[in-house]
């Protein structure tokens, strides 16, 4: 009897309890948390608590996207200012190294430079006493005499005043940009002549031949000598077609006055042509290699 009203009592209890009721505890940091409980079939934390819905979502992932091209657009301007200022940093000093080298190979006393106030490459300097010597040799390497390097120094060099000790001499600095290609390539001055005219209000024209388009690339640095023996540093912006010829656009504007005939001195990555001839004279159609240039004007 006493059994019977026992059983009687649980399942009383049982049938009063609150459906699929089975919590528990945890704890978590010394805090007693009740777990999740089984309602009507579905676990819940909150009731009545909702997820995110899909417009939701792709409007999260539209808004991510959109910085994310935002902060991609970034890296080639910055790309493009750190290699100017490795070009402006390392270029100058190399110019610098190349003029103290100049300075110890040049002497007024043993050079035959032309007196008619044009440049000659420091690759083909006539001597008094000699033959024509190229003053830039080995040492035309950066470092000094280190002929597997693909950086190095160039220029080309005049005689301000026919007799006198008074010389203006370019020195350009260089990385070659075809360093892995099996063919061998250098840099090499080369000259080109055409007639500068007024192109905009903030930048002017030099126009040549099809054939001497072929040294100009964008962006590439080169000497500018007037009809009056004056000379400037010109950038080119781009080579574009003007009738039979091709334009050059500079990066600056010089006077109406200065307009005319005149000869540009280019620095070009050249290669061998035909191979094996030692004649560097096949335009290769790359990027400048130019990394800076100096000019100075100085007594040997």
């Amino acid at each position: 009897m006493q059994t019977s009203d026992k059983r009687q009592a649980t399942s009383d209890k049982r049938r009063n309890a609150p459906p699929f009721h089975a919590i528990a505890s945890h704890v978590d940091g010394g805090c007693s948390q009740p777990l999740p409980a089984l309602v009507a079939g579905h676990w819940s934390l909150v009731a009545g608590r909702s997820g995110f819905t899909l417009i939701e979502i792709l409007m999260a992932i539209g808004i991510l996207a959109v910085g994310l091209l935002m902060a991609a657009a970034l890296f080639p301007t910055a790309v493009k200012v750190n290699q100017y200022a490795y070009n402006n940093s390392m270029g100058s000093l190399i110019c610098e190294n190349g003029l103290a080298v100049l300075r110890s190979k040049l002497n007024h006393d043993l050079i035959n430079v032309p007196g008619d106030r044009k440049f000659i490459p420091l690759t083909d300097v006539p001597m008094k006493y000699g033959p024509t010597k190229n003053c830039v040799g080995d040492d035309g390497f950066y470092p000094c005499g280190h002929t597997s390097s693909t950086q190095g120094f160039t220029g080309v060099i005049r005689q301000v005043a026919s007799g006198a000790n008074d010389y203006e001499m370019v020195v350009v600095s260089y990385n070659l940009l075809d360093s892995t290609s099996a063919r061998k390539t250098q840099i090499a001055p080369q000259s080109a002549t055409g007639t500068l005219a007024t192109h905009t209000d903030d930048a002017s024209k030099f126009v040549v031949s099809v054939a001497d388009a072929a040294w100009f690339q964008r962006e590439s640095t080169f000497v500018l000598q007037f009809s009056d023996t004056s000379t400037a540093l010109c950038r080119v912006l781009v080579v574009e077609v003007e009738g039979s010829n091709r334009r050059v656009v500079l990066d600056r504007a010089f006077p109406a006055g200065m307009n005319g005939s005149a000869t540009a001195w280019v620095f070009a990555e050249v290669e061998e042509n035909p191979a094996g001839s030692g004649n560097f004279n096949k335009p290769l159609g790359l990027p400048s290699p130019v990394m800076s240039a100096v000019t100075v004007r100085l007594a040997l």
